[in-house]
C-alpha cells in the first residue's frame, strides 16, 4: 500500500504525518511520533471552536506494552488532520471516543486539555534550538586561555592550547581580500572582510593556513599593528565556508584543506555575553507565555 502524507499548519510549523507499512510517524518541533496503528487503545480530537487549535490525541502501546499518549494539533482552519483522523479510524474504527464529551474522554484517555501547553511547547522547541546553535558561543565564552606565538608557530593540523590568539609576524596581502557585498542602507564601515594572513616569505600560488576576520573600520589599526588578537572559529560548523573558498579562488587564492578562520579584536568572553544574552530574550516571552496560559487553565 502507498505511503498516505498529511500536512497540515500549527501556528508557525508545518507539520507532516505519514502512514507507512502499518505505522504512523509524523514530527512535531523536536518531538518525533513513530506509533503502530493496530497497537492504538483510543483516539480522540478535540476541534471545539473556542479553542485556540485542534488537538489529536492518540493512546497507544509501545513496544514494553506501556501505555502512552501522544498529541498532535493543527490551525483550525487546517484539513490535514482531521484526514489523518478519519484515516485511523477507518483502520481502527473501534478506537475513537466520538460518544464521550471532552471531560469524558480526557479521563479515559488519562490526559488533561493541553491547550495551554501547546504554543510553549513550540516555543521551547525553537529556544532548544537556538540554545544548541549558541553551543559554539559557550565554547569560545569558556576558554579563559591565550595561546600566543609568531605566525612561523601556527601549522592548522595542530590545535592550539587555546582559541584566544595572539599573533605576531604576520603579513596581510590585502589586494587578495573579499569585502562582502554593500546593501542598500548598510553601513560600509560596518561590513566583513577577510583577508590571508601569511608568512612575510609567501608568495601568491602557495595555499592559505589563515584567514583573518574583520571589520572594514578595523582596516587602519589592524594595518598599523605589530600583533593581531582573536579568537580562532573552528568549533563544528565555524571556519571558512565554502562560498567564501570559491570567493578567494576567483582571486587566486587557494585556502588550504585545514584553513583556520580567525576574528579579529574579539574574546571568548565576548561570545559568552552574547548567547547570554540571545538566550534570555528568547527565555523572557517563554516564560511569560507560559505562566500566563497556565494560570488562565487553572482558573477555566
Amino acid at each position: 500500500m502507498a505511503d498516505k502524507i498529511y500536512q497540515f499548519q500549527y501556528t508557525v510549523l508545518m507539520i507532516e504525518a505519514r502512514i507507512s507499512d502499518g505505522f504512523l510517524t509524523a514530527r512535531m518541533g523536536l518531538k518525533q511520533l513513530h506509533i503502530d496503528i493496530d497497537s492504538i487503545e483510543h483516539v480522540y480530537l478535540d476541534n471545539r471552536k473556542h479553542r485556540d487549535s485542534v488537538e489529536l490525541i492518540i493512546s497507544y502501546y509501545d513496544k514494553r506494552k506501556t501505555l502512552r499518549r501522544a498529541r498532535l494539533f493543527s490551525d483550525h482552519e487546517e484539513t490535514g488532520l482531521m484526514e489523518l483522523y478519519h484515516e485511523i479510524l477507518d483502520r481502527r474504527p473501534k478506537v475513537a471516543l466520538v460518544m464521550l464529551d471532552p471531560h469524558e474522554a480526557y479521563l479515559v484517555l488519562g490526559s488533561k486539555p493541553a491547550k495551554w501547553a501547546a504554543i510553549p511547547s513550540v516555543m521551547l522547541g525553537a529556544f532548544v534550538a537556538v540554545a544548541l546553535a549558541c553551543t559554539p558561543l559557550f565554547i569560545h565564552g569558556t576558554d579563559d586561555g591565550l595561546f600566543e606565538a609568531h605566525i612561523d608557530a601556527f601549522r592548522t593540523e595542530y590545535a592550539p592550547a587555546s582559541r584566544n590568539l595572539k599573533i605576531t609576524g604576520a603579513t596581510f596581502p590585502f589586494d587578495l581580500s573579499v569585502t562582502e557585498k554593500f546593501g542598500v542602507g548598510d553601513d560600509p564601515e560596518m561590513l566583513t572582510t577577510w583577508v590571508p594572513m601569511v608568512h612575510p616569505t609567501w608568495v601568491e600560488g602557495q595555499p592559505v593556513e589563515l584567514i583573518l576576520q574583520f571589520r572594514v573600520r578595523e582596516l587602519d589599526a589592524i594595518q598599523n599593528s605589530k600583533s593581531i588578537e582573536g579568537v580562532l572559529r573552528n568549533v563544528w560548523w565555524e571556519g571558512p565556508s565554502g562560498r567564501l573558498t570559491r570567493l578567494f579562488r576567483e582571486k587566486g587564492v587557494e585556502l588550504s584543506k585545514t584553513a583556520w578562520l580567525v576574528e579579529a579584536n574579539v574574546h571568548g568572553r565576548d561570545d559568552l555575553k552574547l548567547a547570554i544574552l540571545i538566550l534570555s530574550i528568547l527565555a523572557v516571552p517563554l516564560i511569560g507565555v507560559t505562566l500566563t496560559l497556565r494560570s488562565r487553565s487553572r482558573l477555566s
